[in-house]
């Protein structure tokens, strides 16, 4: 009967340790991915953030428009930031949503450098050279890091998405701790303290290139509603703009023939 109670806890404990290798094995990071990450500033949910790997930066400089996930059932849990994760909190105690990544891994790659901005800001984050954006795209990459080596809880319906302890190495909150986030940018996050539908709460994304002074490029917006249903509206290519300009020209060239010959 020992004997029994002996394998039976082994055999268990061996099912238990494959468990949490296939959940770990879940995660997994490729340079030119961007990641989403909310943290609290205070109230329930201040020990935790929220980290998802949402894809390569190819799929939000494609022009395309998408349903990036629903992260509602995590967001709003107990465990988390609780069913008033995007209303107004309190001072000091909001949820706050950001995004960036980097293709960059080594010195074949461009130090391109992937980053959200709430549309309610009249910042603007110009490029700066390719050494003195490396410094940046490092603690980037600790993202990465943090993501994939920490003990944090992987989700059970987002599989790509990480609850961490704010205390871990290489915590998304750990990049959000002084005047500038990851030493850089004055401002990256939105926040839901006017509601998920405000411009506060919009993240516009931007390509900053690593050439000094120049202006990033507008690739689209993030927004979140009250579900928690995420959302990339792309910004429509040059190409797309003059095809509508062009269409709507012709429109009007038509309505215009149109009411002359009527007249006639």
């Amino acid at each position: 009967m020992k004997k029994r109670s002996i394998v039976t806890s082994a055999l268990l404990g061996a099912v238990t340790l494959l468990t949490l290798h296939s959940t770990k094995a879940a995660l997994s990071y490729t340079p030119g991915d961007l990641f989403l990450g909310f943290r609290a500033q205070g109230g329930t949910g201040a020990s935790k953030d929220y980290v998802v790997n949402i894809g390569q930066f190819s799929l939000y400089t494609s022009g395309a428009s998408f349903t990036v996930g629903n992260y509602g059932s995590d967001l709003s849990s107990s465990s988390l930031f609780g069913s008033s994760w995007n209303t107004n909190r309190g001072e000091g105690n909001n949820v706050f949503w950001g995004v960036i990544g980097t293709p960059f891994n080594n010195d074949g790659d461009a130090r391109t450098i992937y980053v959200s901005e709430p549309s309610s800001s009249s910042t603007v984050f110009t490029g700066r050279s390719p050494n003195t954006s490396l410094g940046t795209i490092n603690l980037i990459q600790s993202v990465g890091n943090g993501y994939l080596n920490n003990n944090g809880t992987v989700s059970a319906t987002n599989p790509a998405a990480l609850t961490q302890n704010v205390g871990d190495q290489n915590s998304w909150a750990s990049f959000y701790q002084g005047n500038l986030d990851f030493n850089r940018f004055d401002e990256t996050e939105g926040n839901f303290i006017l509601g998920t539908s405000s411009a506060d709460a919009k993240l516009n994304l931007y390509q900053i290139n690593p050439i000094n002074g120049q202006d990033p490029t507008l690739l689209g917006s993030f927004t979140i509603n009250d579900s928690g249903v995420v959302t990339f509206t792309a910004v429509p290519e040059p190409s797309t703009w003059l095809l509508m300009g062009t269409a709507l020209s012709a429109l009007v060239l038509f309505k215009s023939r149109r009411r002359i010959i009527t007249n006639a």
